[in-house]
């Protein structure tokens, strides 16, 4: 997976959106920063460090949930 993304990509991901009416997924995009390698439960598992579009802070997001944008 880490070969279809590289710093810089524009990248989509679905999100939970909570709100008063009800809960649904959304769609988020931001900008792929770096691929992060981090070892859990004995396995390597691959990170993405995306500053979102809108947000002020980064997210980490499993680099198997993200999708290169279209935009």
């Amino acid at each position: 997976m880490a070969h279809k993304f590289t710093p810089g990509d524009i990248v989509s991901w679905k999100s939970w959106a909570v709100d008063l009416l009800c809960e649904s997924f959304e769609t988020k995009e931001g900008l792929l920063l770096e691929i992060l390698e981090e070892t859990r439960l004995q396995n390597v598992v691959l990170i993405a460090k995306i500053m979102p579009f809108g947000a002020s802070e980064y997210e980490f997001i499993p680099l198997f949930s993200l999708k290169k944008s279209k935009k």
